[in-house]
């Protein structure tokens, strides 16, 4: 089951430069398409629940990869199309996984190391 939104927000944990982003891959080494498109996880960015607290087992992935870098504890908004894939994982902790188009810093703090 899937949900659209417009309206979800990410906090990076740690900052994420633009080039070291790589695609995403499958295990045998094939690129990981999502609805036909090739997507980049955003690895330190954690998604927000409705009362601002952290998702810890959430993952966001883009179809469009920042192109400057995104310092640690900045806020990110997901834009474009933003698919919401919620699960359960062993032991009974709800994750989510999200892929949105593109994400947009929103608020940002620190320095990209």
């Amino acid at each position: 089951m899937r949900f659209k939104t417009d309206a979800l927000t990410a906090v990076t944990l740690d900052p994420i430069v633009a080039g070291a982003l790589s695609l995403a891959t499958d295990r045998d080494g094939s690129l990981k398409l999502i609805d036909g498109s090739a997507v980049t996880p955003l690895r330190g960015a954690m998604v927000r629940d409705a009362d601002g607290r952290v998702i810890k087992t959430s993952s966001i992935k883009v179809k469009t990869p920042p192109v400057d870098d995104i310092p640690a504890l900045a806020v990110l908004r997901c834009t474009g199309h933003v698919l919401v894939t919620p699960y359960v994982r062993d032991g009974g902790q709800v994750g989510v996984s999200v892929v949105a188009d593109a994400v947009q810093v929103i608020e940002g703090a620190g320095d990209v190391e």
